[in-house]
């Protein structure tokens, strides 16, 4: 637990997400694949980023906003979940399409209040469907 304001204590928390990017997919495509929308959909709009041939231009995202955690594994235990039936469908997909999966985690409070390990049960499923992980530490 980290003090935001004094004598205010936040617990921590972590924003976890599964994102497809890429430069040009169809993203109602993707939906159907997984059988889910998205949170947030996001497209490049700045023009001197977008000539950039080696950024993507797009994501697909579904996002689970800051949900109480005291496990980096429970969290992306929890945002990979919905897309494990569909592992092979999401290969598929991100080969045809040239895209990257990542989920993507976000740690707020105490990072000292959170096991940042991921279990090796974890690992395969993040492997299973083709997924990077990153982590980034908001304190």
């Amino acid at each position: 637990m980290v003090e935001n304001t004094p004598g205010e204590i936040v617990e921590p928390s972590i924003t976890s997400s599964f994102v497809v990017s890429g430069k040009s997919f169809d993203t109602d495509a993707f939906s159907k694949v997984v059988g889910l929308a998205p949170t947030r959909l996001w497209r490049q709009r700045l023009p001197h980023l977008k000539a950039r041939a080696d950024l993507p231009q797009m994501e697909w995202a579904y996002e689970i906003k800051q949900r109480p955690h005291t496990s980096l594994d429970a969290a992306v235990s929890e945002v990979l979940s919905p897309f494990i039936s569909s592992a092979e469908r999401i290969k598929s997909f991100v080969a045809a399409h040239q895209c990257s999966v990542d989920v993507v985690c976000l740690v707020y409070g105490d990072s000292n209040s959170v096991v940042l390990e991921v279990l090796a049960d974890t690992v395969r499923k993040l492997a299973l469907v083709g997924c990077g992980l990153s982590l980034a530490l908001c304190v």
